[in-house]
């Protein structure tokens, strides 16, 4: 029985009625879960629930609907195993999500150790399903030591589908990481060609490419597109006013501490905002700011190389300050 997106349908395989649960207004996610468990819905729908608490910002109610549907849902259905994997994966890509963007290297771990036992339980049921091992690719994309187990992943994918967007998405990656800019590029091109009207990131790591390869008109060209693609491109809005910001015209920058300002509202945390942030205060001269925005960025990152320029930008402000210190004194 289809659903819309504001309402879940099924036929009860209890009373054989028609059940609608309504979405609009929103209803607790424990009287949602309370009626798929009545009428013994099967896993699609609390697939189905799930997603849509999540596509509203509510994380925590997404797990909660999929861990109890693990073992309360009713799977005595014909494509029960294929609802299983989709479970699975959601929750791990859910975790592999948190590790990304967690700065606390323990939960940061914890969040990975997750990710990977839902996709090990999820390798039993459908190992060789292109969404699962896609997922569980991007997964080893999070450990260094795991970077040619992606790798390997993802080009058994493209043996079987070419045109899989994300496939060729984690292959660019891959070869950006590797340093090998002109082979990223060329993926990122290719995923662009196959889906030119979605996913912004695509336009982001072209616009990386370029600018790594010194073309830095394209890559402006490409980070404005994603912009426009997704407002809240915050990468994107990150490259813009840092190649408006190197310019140091006025005007230039100017339009640089536009995007960064328009940045920093959708990421107030974000080490790479804080830290440009810092730069641009310094040669203002204003040093206090410097060292709030600097230090803020450190808390906020385990990235050794962001850390190393939030301690470079600290080192400079202290230099000033003993320098001026010691030329009033003297």
């Amino acid at each position: 029985m289809a659903s819309s997106s504001k309402t879940i349908t099924f036929i009860s395989p209890l009373s054989k009625k028609n059940i609608e649960i309504c979405l609009d207004p929103l209803p607790t996610c424990h009287d949602v879960i309370q009626t798929l468990l009545k009428e013994k819905a099967q896993l699609t729908y609390w697939i189905i629930a799930a997603k849509f608490f999540y596509s509203i910002g509510n994380q925590e109610n997404f797990c909660e609907i999929l861990e109890t549907s693990r073992d309360k849902a009713n799977q005595e259905y014909s494509e029960s195993e294929n609802d299983q994997m989709v479970l699975l994966d959601s929750l791990a890509a859910h975790y592999v999500h948190l590790a990304k963007r967690e700065t606390n290297k323990e939960l940061k771990r914890e969040h990975i150790i997750r990710a990977t036992r839902l996709y090990t339980a999820a390798d039993k049921i459908i190992m060789l399903h292109e969404d699962h091992l896609i997922g569980r690719a991007f997964l080893c994309l999070m450990e260094t030591d795991k970077i040619d187990q992606a790798d390997a992943q993802f080009n058994f994918v493209l043996d079987q589908n070419p045109d899989n967007v994300l496939a060729l998405l984690g292959k660019a990656k891959i070869n950006f990481l590797k340093n090998d800019i002109k082979l990223a590029l060329f993926y990122y091109r290719k995923a662009l060609e196959i889906f030119p009207h979605g996913l912004p990131s695509i336009r982001v790591g072209i616009g990386l490419c370029l600018y790594k390869m010194g073309k830095i008109d394209l890559a402006r060209l490409a980070f404005e597109k994603a912009i426009q693609l997704d407002r809240t491109c915050i990468l994107a809005l990150i490259a813009v006013s840092i190649i408006h910001l190197n310019e140091k015209s006025p005007e230039s920058v100017r339009a640089g501490m536009q995007s960064l300002s328009a940045a920093y509202t959708l990421e107030p945390t974000n080490p790479m905002i804080l830290n440009i942030l810092a730069e641009h205060f310094f040669y203002k001269k204003e040093y206090d700011k410097v060292e709030r925005l600097a230090s803020l960025a450190m808390q906020h990152t385990n990235n050794n190389n962001v850390r190393a320029f939030s301690y470079y930008l600290l080192g400079k402000c202290y230099h000033v300050k003993v320098t001026f210190s010691s030329q009033f004194s003297g």
